[in-house]
């Protein structure tokens, strides 16, 4: 399991890094959609311009990027030890993060998903964000309905009842408002 965390722990350093460069390179491209374009603040100047708000949204992009796409691996890994088959879960695991949140893969998808797109720093980011959020919040409730409550029943019920949460927990659920706060103010420094 060891080995498994360092690869892990390496595989999401370097896709975090990747994340990192085309977000950065992307950020000069929709000048219009920029966040906090009409305050801004140059704390590196040289060959490369870095301002206060490009390193705020690298840097918590990032930090959000690795630890969400680690946490992923180590889900992934959890799920292959209970799958019968593709899509076919052999028992609903309750313990780890799963006890905390009843689709934490999901949860994870979400957080990468919105701390690449946060590291653009563009309200066309944003707005893509919201669409694929959409999409996995749809995938995941039909998945519940559709899927899980039939194949497990009332194990699954039970399951929903002890574990209330869906996707995060309630410390969670506040670092996304600050988050979602500061985009927000971004949005009206444009």
């Amino acid at each position: 399991m060891i080995k498994n965390k360092i690869l892990f722990g390496f595989l999401s350093f370097f896709l975090t890094c990747g994340a990192f460069i085309i977000a950065y390179m992307t950020q000069s491209e929709y000048n219009e959609f920029i966040l906090w374009s009409s305050f801004e603040i140059i704390i590196i100047s040289g060959i490369i311009n870095i301002s206060l708000w490009n390193f705020l949204h690298l840097f918590i992009g990032s930090i959000i990027f690795f630890i969400s796409l680690y946490q992923c691996f180590i889900i992934i890994r959890i799920n292959q030890e209970v799958h019968i088959a593709k899509n076919h879960p052999g028992k609903i695991i309750k313990e780890g993060y799963y006890g905390k949140v009843r689709h934490p893969m999901t949860a994870r998808f979400i957080f990468i998903t919105f701390s690449f797109f946060f590291m653009m720093r563009s309200l066309l980011g944003f707005l893509i964000f919201l669409f694929i959020l959409t999409l996995l919040i749809g995938i995941t409730f039909y998945e519940e309905k559709n899927i899980l409550i039939p194949m497990f029943e009332q194990d699954y019920k039970q399951y929903m009842i002890q574990v209330k949460e869906r996707f995060f927990t309630y410390n969670v659920k506040f670092v996304i408002l600050l988050l979602l706060c500061f985009i927000c103010f971004g949005i009206v420094l444009m």
